[in-house]
């Protein structure tokens, strides 16, 4: 477990890369940042949930905790269930 501070481009490149290994790009990661509201945390959309990305984040043993909620879509980009998206919150281990 570590202890160091995880950067914005670092936590964007732990997450991508998990991403990237599911081989899934219609995925559509975006809008990552940090998540103001908890401490160590940075939030993202993905257009698909995939429990396979969400029990790899889980492992690493620099993420703490990871949460996800359904999210709308902005205005003129649908608004039927199949166009929702999903935000997630990836809390890290440590200072931030």
């Amino acid at each position: 477990m570590s202890n160091k501070k995880i950067s914005a481009e670092e936590s964007e490149e732990i997450i991508k890369g998990y991403i990237e290994s599911l081989d899934a790009g219609f995925l559509n990661f975006k809008n990552h940042k940090k998540y103001k509201r908890m401490k160590n945390t940075f939030s993202f959309t993905l257009r698909a949930m995939s429990i396979d990305l969400m029990s790899d984040l889980l492992a690493d043993s620099r993420i703490k905790n990871v949460f996800y909620t359904p999210s709308a879509p902005p205005p003129g980009q649908g608004m039927d269930g199949i166009s929702f998206r999903y935000r997630v919150y990836v809390q890290y281990q440590g200072e931030n």
